[in-house]
This record gives structure tokens, C-alpha cells and sequence, in this order.
């Protein structure tokens, strides 16, 4: 398992996509930037400060700014760097081998089939939640430490849940369509992440948006809201973190399981490609 495990780390760590990921886990940072400097999001807070709760109290501008500085990030790394990293790395897992010819390396190991997988989605799941984290942590002090601990709390959870998720759901997806691998992780992100997850009913409850959301609003405690707000929350976000992390947790086995169904009964050609 060792040496899978290195194999796959030197994959990771070497390559194109290297700068790639490099790029995607900057991106967010320089955004941060950007607007801590030109203040947009505290200037746009403070010209509204004005909003009033339902029984008249004034909403405190500093819990309001740091609120959207938090929603900026939660959308920057787990809905942005999470999934286009493990979209990046994830669905390749079985098809980067047969291209460097080295799956019959892998699969003469004396491990299941089912186990190679394991670790390579075990590697490629930390290294990506690592540098999510690391960059998220850059993020949040770049935007002013938005609600302390809490607010850090509320960004790194969902990264390092949402990253094992996101790696299960594309590694499941690229050994069904592996020649289209991308495009369908694509529209998986955009459709159902993207839009089911917001649809009030049910089916957002399939979606992992909806869960990692969830996680991230409960962990912030936020009550200071008006109530038409906070009603609107609810109904995007209504669950809580140990239903949340439950049902993100058997989703992430079950996708898992399915992976290593479909490697453990599946032939490979070594020469075919993708």
C-alpha cells in the first residue's frame, strides 16, 4: 500500500497539472486580495448598514461584512478548489496509469484491485484537502479573520469533507465515461451541485452542496440575521452537522463501493487509451 500511495504522491506532485493545480489554489487568494484592498465587500455592508431586523434592531455591519467575506471564501475553496481539484486528479486515477503503461505495475502488486484504488484515492484526496486547506487558511487571514476561530472552522471543515467527497464522486465518474471524464464531472458540478442543490425540496438532500453548506452554516452560529434572510438559510441549509457529516459520509462510501466494484470486475487494456 506503501508504495502506492508514493507512486501516486509522485504523480501528483510532478506534471502539468501540478501548475495547474497551483493555479486554481491561487486564484481564490488573489481574489481575497483584491477586495480586502479596494474594500468592496465593506464598503457594499456599510452602505446598507441601514437594514433593520423585524423588531427594529439595528444588524451589527461588522457580523454582516464578516458573513460575506466567509460566503466569498465557502464559494472560493470547497465549491471551487475542492471540486476542480478533485475533478483534475480524481477522474485520471485509473486512466494516467494506462497511459504510463504502469497499471499492470499496480495490479501485479499483491493487493485487490479494490485496494490499489484505495490508496491512490486516499493520496489524492489528502494532497488536495491539504493544499485546499493551506490556501483557505491564506484566504481567511488575507479577508481579515472573519468571525475568528468559528469562521475558520466553518471554511475548513467543509474543505477537508467536501475534497474525500468530491474525490469518490469523480473517481466514480471517470472509470463509467473515463473518455469523457471531464465534461461529465463538469456538468455534474454545474447541474447538480451547482443548481439542484438549491432547489427547496428533497432531491437538494442527494447533492453534496447541500450538506457541505449546511456544515458550514451551523458551525458559524450567525443569529444576527433579518428574518427574511434567515428564512431563505434555512430553507437552502435546514440540517444539522452530525445528520450532515452522516449523510456526506455514505455518500462517500457508497461512491467509493461502486469504484471498487466496477475495478474489481472490469478488464483493463493496458494500450488502450483514456
Amino acid at each position: 500500500m506503501r508504495a502506492i500511495v508514493q507512486l501516486q504522491l509522485r504523480q501528483m506532485l510532478g506534471g502539468k497539472r501540478m501548475f495547474l493545480g497551483f493555479l486554481i489554489l491561487g486564484l481564490p487568494l488573489l481574489l481575497a486580495l483584491m477586495t480586502r484592498v479596494f474594500g468592496g465587500f465593506a464598503q457594499e455592508v456599510q452602505l446598507e448598514s441601514g437594514i433593520r431586523t423585524g423588531d427594529g434592531a439595528r444588524i451589527e455591519a461588522q457580523v454582516v461584512i464578516d458573513a460575506v467575506y466567509l460566503v466569498f471564501l465557502f464559494v472560493m475553496y470547497p465549491l471551487f478548489c475542492s471540486i476542480l481539484l478533485s475533478l483534475l486528479y480524481a477522474t485520471s486515477l485509473v486512466s494516467q496509469e494506462l497511459e504510463n503503461k504502469t497499471l499492470t505495475y499496480l495490479f501485479s502488486r499483491p493487493l485487490a484491485k479494490w485496494k490499489v484504488l484505495g490508496g491512490q484515492y486516499l493520496a489524492t484526496a489528502i494532497v488536495i484537502a491539504s493544499g485546499v486547506c493551506l490556501s483557505c487558511v491564506g484566504g481567511w487571514l488575507v479577508s481579515g479573520l472573519p468571525l475568528g476561530v468559528r469562521g475558520l472552522s466553518a471554511l475548513l471543515v467543509p474543505c477537508i469533507v467536501g475534497t474525500f467527497a468530491y474525490c469518490a464522486l469523480f473517481c466514480l465518474i471517470g472509470l463509467l465515461v473515463p473518455r469523457r471524464a471531464i465534461p461529465a464531472g463538469i456538468v455534474h458540478a454545474v447541474v447538480v451541485e451547482g443548481l439542484v442543490s438549491f432547489i427547496p425540496a428533497a432531491i437538494n438532500k442527494l447533492t453534496m452542496n447541500f450538506h457541505l453548506r449546511a456544515i458550514g452554516f451551523r458551525i458559524t452560529g450567525i443569529t444576527d440575521l433579518p428574518p427574511d434572510l434567515r428564512q431563505v438559510l434555512e430553507m437552502i441549509m435546514d440540517e444539522s452537522i452530525p445528520t450532515a457529516l452522516l449523510a456526506l459520509t455514505g455518500l462517500t462510501l457508497a461512491l467509493l463501493a461502486a469504484s471498487s466494484y466496477i475495478i474489481t470486475t472490469r478488464q483493463f487494456v493496458v494500450n488502450e487509451q483514456g
